[in-house]
C-alpha cells in the first residue's frame, strides 16, 4: 500500500512538472522601448472622502476619472502606437499630515493604430505645496489588444506625473528620464481607503 501511494505521489509530481513546463510561452521574444507624454483632465468633479486612519491621522481619498491624449515618442518602431485617447480611473488616498499617498486604478489607451492597452496601475504620490499640487511615480501593466483579441504584448511601464491642485489636470510621461521632478517615493500601505 505504501509503495502504491509513493508511485501515485511521484507520478502526480511528474505530471505537475510537465504541466508547469508546458505553461511557459516559448517563442521569439521582442522588447521595444516605449515612451510617451500624456495630459488628462477630470471628467466631472472628483469625489473627496475624508476619514481617520488606524494611526489616528486624517486621510482623504479622491476618486475620479480623467480623459485626454497620449503622444508617442518611442525610439525605433515598436509594434503598437502610444498615440491616442487616454482614460484613467483612479483612487488616490493621502495622509493629510505628510501629503504622502497611494493611487491605484485603471489605464486605457485607445491608440490611433486601433490597438487598445488596458490595465492597472499603482503609484506613490506626494502633495508638494499649499496649492495641493502633487507628483508621483508608478507602474502600469496594460495588455494590448487589437479588435478585442489579445496580441500577447503588454505595455509595462514606469510612469510619472504632475497633478495640478487647482484644475485637476494630470500631465505625465510613460518611460524615459525623469522630467516632472518626482522623487522615488516608497511607502507601506495597508490597502485601506476612505471610500
Amino acid at each position: 500500500m505504501k509503495r502504491a501511494i509513493f508511485v501515485l505521489a511521484t507520478a502526480t509530481l511528474v505530471f505537475m512538472g510537465v504541466g508547469v513546463a508546458g505553461a511557459r510561452v516559448i517563442g521569439t521574444p521582442e522588447i521595444d522601448q516605449s515612451l510617451a507624454t500624456f495630459t488628462v483632465n477630470p471628467m466631472g468633479t472628483p469625489t473627496m472622502v475624508p476619514c481617520l486612519g488606524e494611526d489616528g491621522v486624517n486621510y482623504v481619498t479622491e476618486s475620479g476619472k480623467w480623459k485626454g491624449t497620449s503622444v508617442d515618442s518611442s525610439p525605433g518602431s515598436p509594434d503598437y502606437s502610444l498615440n491616442g485617447s487616454l482614460t484613467i480611473s483612479a483612487k488616490f488616498t493621502v495622509n493629510t499630515s505628510t501629503g504622502t499617498g497611494v493611487g491605484t486604478g485603471s489605464f486605457t489607451l485607445k491608440a490611433d493604430d486601433g490597438s487598445v492597452a488596458k490595465g492597472k496601475f499603482t503609484v506613490v504620490n506626494q502633495i508638494i505645496n499649499a496649492n495641493q499640487d502633487s507628483n508621483g511615480r508608478g507602474l502600469v501593466d496594460a495588455p494590448i489588444k487589437v479588435n478585442g483579441n489579445s496580441t500577447g504584448t503588454s505595455l509595462i511601464a514606469n510612469f510619472e506625473f504632475f497633478g495640478d491642485g487647482t484644475t485637476g489636470q494630470i500631465s505625465g510621461q510613460i518611460g524615459g528620464p525623469s522630467s516632472f521632478g518626482a522623487l522615488d517615493y516608497s511607502v507601506e500601505f495597508n490597502n485601506q481607503t476612505c471610500a
